[in-house]
């Protein structure tokens, strides 16, 4: 192979020649910056050849990166026009195949939030922005360490806590090498399930983002167990114990980003199948409809009723309670409390618990009382001290009607 190329010395750059395979590769980047794209790196694989062929370089204000087989070579250009909380606004440019007379250059204004982001696809390229490679080697090192068995749980579940910033690394470094082996995926999902309960409980948007596209199924592809586990039982149960209601907080995560929007909406439809299927694990089971309650009650609604019906597992009733809990609809109210009677102990407090979530949920339940559905001593003394001081006043009063100050 043989390159020669030019840069101005008045021009700070860093240069990198990198080879893949048989594929020739040339690239000229500014400085990294330090942005939402600071550990992110623009990507071409050459992926007739495999998933390894190609070049990469770390994502600086300004740059460009040469690589291709022959006929096929790509130039693509790259310049940071802005940054916000939303991400970093880069103008990019592929010329293609560049080493031919009939080059043609494709323009595109691109936003990466943290999100691994599909640049442009076709027959002979895919280009891509993702984390760069020393975090990804970082992520499978911790990962290999929550998956060991053999170490201490305080000293896994520290690594969780101390590496917020990898959550999304660390679950796909999980998965990578999952086999199609069920005996060994729930051997994993326990710590998938922590990595992602506490993103959701963080609850933060660039977070969520990156969660979200390595968990939400591609198209085509199934909703795999641990795939459930993360965003029902992991992300959106996070999301409802930090006091969020999961379905408004997706929709705004998931805003301007609609590939992974469709991927999501897809998911939901995939879940409500699982939530059904009996040959599923109850406790997946529960996650499916956990995802279930970010859709609003006249999707999900009649299907999760089914499940606070009398006889209904403990465990499914539960993830029934717990989806109605983030479903907000003037229905919700009413259907919890039919199900007061029969639900276990524990299923009782978590629908008491989403009872008192909003007003008209709390009127219904103070209703529930007047009718004697209800007894002073179902409630407990939290929920009751709740009630006789809650900041409706109309509510407030009710409550101190009904059960005293």
């Amino acid at each position: 192979m043989k390159q020669s190329f030019l840069v101005s010395p008045l021009v700070r750059v860093l240069v990198l020649v990198i080879v893949f395979g048989t594929a020739d590769s040339l690239v000229v980047a500014d400085e990294p910056r330090a942005h939402v794209s600071a550990n992110v790196q623009i990507v071409v694989n050459n992926h007739p050849f495999g998933d390894t062929n190609g070049s990469s370089v770390d994502l600086g204000r300004s740059g460009k990166l040469t690589c291709g087989h022959p006929g096929h070579v790509s130039d693509v250009a790259w310049t940071l026009l802005s940054s916000s909380p939303n991400g970093d606004v880069s103008r990019t440019s592929r010329a293609s195949p560049s080493d031919l007379d009939n080059s043609a250059t494709d323009h595109k204004e691109i936003t990466y939030a943290g999100v691994p982001l599909l640049a442009w696809r076709d027959d002979h390229q895919k280009i891509s922005l993702r984390p760069n490679s020393d975090q990804k080697e970082t992520a499978a090192g911790l990962a290999r360490t929550l998956l060991d068995d053999s170490k201490a749980r305080e000293q896994r579940e520290a690594i969780i806590g101390d590496h917020p910033e990898l959550a999304a690394a660390l679950i796909a470094a999980m998965v990578a090498d999952l086999p199609k082996d069920a005996k060994e995926e729930y051997r994993r999902i326990p710590w998938i399930w922590r990595v992602a309960i506490a993103s959701g409980k963080r609850n933060d948007a660039e977070e969520l983002r990156r969660l979200l596209a390595v968990s939400l199924p591609a198209d085509e592809a199934p909703l795999d167990d641990w795939r459930a586990v993360v965003l029902g039982g992991g992300l959106i149960n996070g999301i409802s114990q930090a006091g969020d209601w999961p379905g408004e907080r997706l929709e705004h995560v998931l805003q301007g980003h609609p590939e992974l929007e469709a991927r999501w909406r897809r998911s939901v439809d995939l879940a409500a199948v699982m939530a059904d299927d009996d040959r599923v694990r109850s406790g997946t089971r529960y996650d499916a409809l956990r995802m279930l309650g970010a859709e609003p009650w006249d999707r999900r609604g009649a299907q999760l009723f089914r499940y606070l019906l009398k006889g209904v597992h403990p465990e499914l009733q539960q993830g029934a309670v717990s989806a109605l809990a983030d479903v907000r609809s003037p229905c919700t109210g009413q259907a919890l409390l039919s199900g007061l009677p029969h639900y276990s102990v524990a299923n009782r407090a978590f629908a008491l618990d989403a009872l008192l979530r909003d007003d008209g949920r709390t009127s219904a339940l103070l209703d529930a009382l007047a009718d004697s559905r209800l007894r002073r001593d179902d409630l407990g003394a939290d929920r009751i001290k709740r009630l006789l001081q809650h900041p409706d006043e109309a509510l407030q009063r009710r409550a101190i009607a009904l059960l005293g100050d």
